[in-house]
């Protein structure tokens, strides 16, 4: 497996083997998130999903970031788990559907 990331034109390229890495950890994503909505715990709630606004969009899922942050910016404000599960469901099933598909360039 190819890790190494190099720049082309300025922009950051991620290997396959780092994005996939990504991609294979969010299934435990989604696991924590749920056991952090179970107990109540915003705090926890909160850190995770700041990170994965983060890592999203450097890993290139612009759609997942934008769905973090509108989660993050929520939390930060006090919003409470009853207020943001809309949010957070469909934010569970984009990241349950994330795939890697590289490209043949």
């Amino acid at each position: 497996r190819f890790t190494q990331t190099k720049k082309e034109n300025g922009h950051l390229l991620f290997s396959y083997a780092l994005v996939q890495d990504f991609v294979n950890e969010l299934p435990e994503k989604c696991r924590l998130i749920n056991a952090y909505v179970e107990q109540g715990d915003v705090v926890h709630l909160q850190r995770i999903v700041h990170q994965l606004r983060g890592s999203c969009g450097g890993y290139g899922f612009p759609d997942l970031t934008d769905a973090a942050g509108i989660l993050d910016e929520a939390l930060k404000q006090g919003a409470g788990i009853e207020l943001i599960m809309p949010q957070l469901n469909a934010f569970l099933k984009l990241l349950q559907r994330a795939r890697y598909l590289p490209s043949n360039s």
